[in-house]
């Protein structure tokens, strides 16, 4: 059966191409690692994984602070790439042939991956066992690091040098208002606890713990229960400091991994296929010592609220990946409440909205909860969220009402999911308990 995707402008991956032909080897990759963290000197923040084959490097906002931006620049992995089978029920698409190229003779020539990040988007170099290039992807829209090709026209360096101090200059932090205090090394990492951070802060605004209005918001990254809002930094982290230590935040435990094991084995047991169980025999990196100079933070600037008062509900705020602050309106329901993102608002009617959204979910039954299925526990679940579409993915141009996706769980909840993509939706929540 054709496909009505149109088709891809081979122009569109110049970027990813143009990265490939500066690194077309690991030993490049490894190479242009090093070289930008040495362009960045103080401001880089390499985090090594536990096993010495995943680099990260992250930049700080200051020469040799503790305040980094918790999303990486670039990721340096010598682990070869693992291929998962998943049985769709459509045709096995066709593999590329084997390319003829001869890796050259050079030291340390491994698998790995090379990935270039701008925030939410990135481009990689996948390298094959002999450590020559294999394949290339992106993740994110056309234009994704297009500055690079003007970046490598220039030649007064090498190729490498060249996108080395690209990488330096770009300004990752334009993404979102989001930084990490990070005082020492954490199991995931910045991006990891910042996660952490981010999800209480979320939850927060959800349950109207926290005010709607401009401040500074600032969370402890090992529990989430150390959380201040003030009006401005330096009162947040004076307050947020007292807070952590009254509370005396500390890492979650440690997984039982033979507990976790056992389960894997009943799985496998009853046919499912696990993926990765070969990761839990990993050494994990352990957390530091819960003391108050220890603890990692998660701090945020609200931004004010840029849309005037709307007669169909209030705007609330939710948040990005980077913390940026994405608006909805909301309408309360008997079962629940309705979140329009502000991106779809000029393209609705919103008068008959929820008559529309309930002819839809006539239309579709609600995901099904199973007794006693695995990894979903004894209980039914709590909350029910779908999304419903208003632009295409594809065009991003205006269309019909539609439904997107859904899920429920005991924690499937909006307080806690990505801003980023309800400012784009409708999501309506509806408790089941």
């Amino acid at each position: 059966m054709e496909s009505d995707r149109p088709t891809p402008d081979p122009r569109e991956f110049a970027s990813t191409r143009a990265l490939r032909d500066a690194a077309p080897t690991i030993r490049h990759a490894d190479m242009l690692f090093d070289l930008l963290v040495n362009t960045l000197g103080e401001l880089a923040m390499v985090e090594v994984a536990p096993t010495g084959d995943v680099h990260k490097l992250y930049r700080r906002t200051a020469s040799g602070s503790d305040e980094v931006l918790p999303w990486p620049l670039m990721t340096l992995s010598f682990r070869a790439q693992q291929i998962i089978e998943m049985d769709m029920g459509l045709p096995p698409a066709p593999l590329p042939p084997p390319r003829d190229e001869v890796a050259p003779n050079l030291r340390n020539m491994r698998p790995g991956a090379l990935t270039l990040h701008d925030g939410p988007h990135s481009i990689e170099v996948v390298y094959r066992e002999d450590g020559l290039w294999k394949e290339m992807c992106r993740g994110g829209p056309p234009d994704t690091l297009a500055g690079l090709l003007m970046a490598l026209g220039r030649a007064a360096a090498t190729p490498v040098e060249r996108v080395a101090d690209y990488a330096a200059a770009l300004d990752i932090s334009r993404w979102g208002p989001g930084r990490l205090m990070y005082p020492a090394t954490c199991p995931g990492g910045p991006l990891g606890v910042w996660a952490v951070g981010l999800r209480a802060v979320r939850r927060a605004l959800h349950r109207r713990e926290l005010p709607n209005e401009p401040s500074w918001v600032v969370a402890d990254c090992f529990s989430g229960r150390a959380l201040v809002a003030k009006g401005t930094r330096e009162e947040a982290l004076g307050a947020w400091r007292a807070e952590v230590e009254r509370v005396r935040p500390k890492p979650p435990p440690p997984i039982d991994l033979d507990a976790l094991k056992r389960k894997l084995d009943e799985l496998e047991a009853q046919g499912e296929k696990v993926i990765g169980r070969e990761t839990l025999d990993l050494p994990m990196q352990p957390w530091p010592e819960p003391t108050p100079p220890n603890v990692p933070a998660a701090l945020l600037c609200f931004e004010p609220c840029p849309f005037p008062d709307h007669p169909w509900g209030p705007w609330v705020r939710t948040l990005g990946p980077h913390g940026e602050s994405c608006f909805a309106l909301w309408r309360a329901r008997p079962d629940g409440f309705t979140l329009v993102g502000q991106d779809i608002v000029p393209h609705l009617d919103l008068e008959d909205l929820e008559a529309r959204l309930d002819a839809l979910d006539e239309t579709r039954q609600p995901a099904p909860w199973e007794e006693g299925e695995a990894w979903r526990g004894e209980q039914k679940y709590a909350c029910r969220a779908a999304f419903y579409r208003v632009l295409d993915r594809l065009t991003n141009k205006p269309g019909e009402l539609a439904w997107d996706h859904e899920g429920s769980g005991h924690d499937f909840e909006a307080g806690s999911m990505n801003g980023a993509v309800i400012r784009s939706h409708v999501v309506r929540q509806q408790w089941l308990a």
